[in-house]
């Protein structure tokens, strides 16, 4: 790929109208690159450079004082101009000392050429040169990004696609996800690599604040571009460049595009696996084992064993706040409710698969729900490897059965709402309310809550006072308080409960089935 490095200063001079100049200065940087020629003879060169000109002057306008030579040479090169060339005879009869010593200082080349040589033969034959150069750059790409899709419809996985980039650039790749976790490499030492292209962490934050940018990020021997799709930043390509950067450019641009299609592709055939495996799931837990031949054997292939003893797992995902974390049902519907889900209940069957087990996983509104083997050790490994920060794991008790799953599953699902806080909960700690699950749908508790409540129906302070005696214990203080209300009007209130339902705060036994009423209202 050598011969597409971009034009050089010394390429310029092997062309006819420059085979006769004099480096006189700065032959270190020769190999600076020529972007366009131009004829300039303005004392300031600011507005008219963009960085890459070979510049041709005739020098009459050049200062003539040492410290402006000196600092006339030294803005050229600061500016990105590519080189100087003096046509010397008439105004200049050569380059003065003070431009030549900075421009050895800053490796600028100075070249010397005779006066009758014409700028137009020059510019047009610097011009055309680096139009050919261009053509060159282009049928290039075009080649690599042809090389590249058709890699792409062989490819079975990022790694396939990541070799196939590096084989066609001949530099080292890296795909990365939005974590910055290397997904693909194709280099022996992955590590050392990584440590090369991506020092600055910054970089994949501003991929993701920023929504549509496809430009590739360049630095001095190393390119990166992000990898997105319309679901937004889906990682980054990075590479190390040693050729034509415009060439190198193209082509990762059009792999960032052939990579997001490429995940596409596989997040829909995941999906589509997923959801299959889901419906086995949500068959098992729904009591249809007997009586599905077909799940059966589907359950079979996926891992089930039903001699096996299980435990359902249910991961209900949380509000993000500085309170005691509340199940939310912000997110649901949302494109980011769905992506946390599927994320969840992908890394579960990941972390199952690791445990040598059946990756038994579904989805339900903001949860994720699984089987696992009845190995205090395997589940602990598990769950110990999952953020619970803003999850609330509910762990049910032991299936031996197929039939026992979906009992299991309904204890759960009933007691879900008291799963309120990140972290674990088992069901084998919550038997007071398995016990008031249980009794919810007595004909008893439907007459204790019809006593207590029917009677407080259009009364709603009065209930919410209720309520909050139970929260203290029927500490009236610090009811009044929690409530917001003077003494005097909880006294009030006390007064109106005893006689709508009899209420005695001093009684135990009242106590009790308040309580109770209340546990079960809720």
């Amino acid at each position: 790929m050598s011969e597409l490095i971009l034009f050089s200063v010394a390429k310029t001079l092997e062309l006819e109208p420059l085979n006769h100049a004099r480096v006189v200065a700065g032959e270190i940087g020769l190999t600076r690159s020529v972007r366009a020629v131009h004829v300039l003879e303005q004392p300031d060169w600011s507005p008219w450079v963009h960085g890459g000109e070979l510049v041709l002057s005739t020098g009459m306008n050049f200062p003539t004082r040492a410290k402006e030579q000196h600092e006339f040479v030294a803005t050229a090169a600061s500016l990105g101009v590519a080189a100087l060339v003096l046509a010397v005879g008439r105004f200049q009869k050569a380059f003065a000392k003070p431009m030549l010593s900075a421009a050895n200082e800053l490796n600028f080349p100075l070249l010397e050429i005779a006066w009758d040589v014409p700028f137009v033969d020059i510019s047009q034959s610097v011009s055309f040169a680096l139009l050919q150069q261009k053509e060159m750059l282009v049928s290039k790409a075009d080649q690599m990004q042809r090389q590249l899709s058709q890699a792409a419809v062989f490819a079975k996985s990022l790694q396939d696609l990541t070799d196939a980039l590096s084989a066609a650039l001949r530099t080292s790749v890296v795909f990365s996800d939005p974590q910055r976790r290397i997904l693909a490499v194709s280099h022996t030492d992955p590590e050392s690599l990584w440590q090369k292209l991506e020092p600055d962490q910054s970089i994949p934050q501003h991929w993701q604040a920023t929504e549509s940018n496809l430009e590739p990020l360049i630095a001095i021997d190393r390119m990166a571009c992000a990898v997105r799709d319309a679901g937004g930043f889906r990682g980054a390509l990075w590479v190390l460049h040693h050729a034509s950067v415009e060439l190198e450019a193209r082509v990762l641009v059009h792999a960032a595009t052939v990579f997001a299609v490429h995940l596409a592709q596989y997040q829909t055939r995941g999906l589509i696996e997923a959801r299959l495996n889901y419906n086995v799931v949500d068959a098992l837990l729904g009591g249809l084992w007997q009586s599905d031949s077909l799940l059966q054997e589907r359950a079979r292939l996926l891992g089930y064993n039903p001699k096996q003893r299980y435990r359902v797992v249910m991961l209900s995902l949380l509000e993000r706040t500085d309170a005691p974390k509340q199940v939310s049902n912000s997110v649901l519907g949302t494109l980011e409710g769905f992506r946390s889900r599927e994320f969840l209940a992908s890394k579960v069957a990941t972390l199952l698969q690791d445990l040598a087990a059946a990756p038994l996983v579904t989805l339900s509104l903001s949860r994720v729900i699984f089987l696992a083997p009845d190995d205090h050790h395997k589940l602990e490994a598990l769950l110990s490897r999952l953020d619970l920060q803003n999850t609330a794991a509910l762990i049910g008790s032991s299936a031996d059965s197929p039939e026992q799953l979906k009992i299991v599953f309904n204890e759960l699902e009933a007691l879900t709402i008291h799963a309120r806080t990140a972290g674990i909960h088992r069901l084998e700690q919550m038997l007071v309310e398995r016990i008031l699950g249980i009794a919810r749908g007595s004909s008893a508790a439907t007459t204790l809550l019809r006593d207590i409540f029917s009677a407080l129906a259009s009364y709603p302070d009065l209930i919410q006072t209720l309520e909050m005696l139970v929260q203290t214990g029927f500490h009236q203080t610090k009811t009044a308080k929690k409530l917001g209300i003077h003494l005097n009007t909880l006294s009030y209130r006390l007064g109106r409960l005893e006689t709508l339902i009899g209420l005695d705060v001093n009684n135990p036994e009242m106590q009790f089935r308040v309580a109770l009423a209340v546990r079960l209202k809720q």
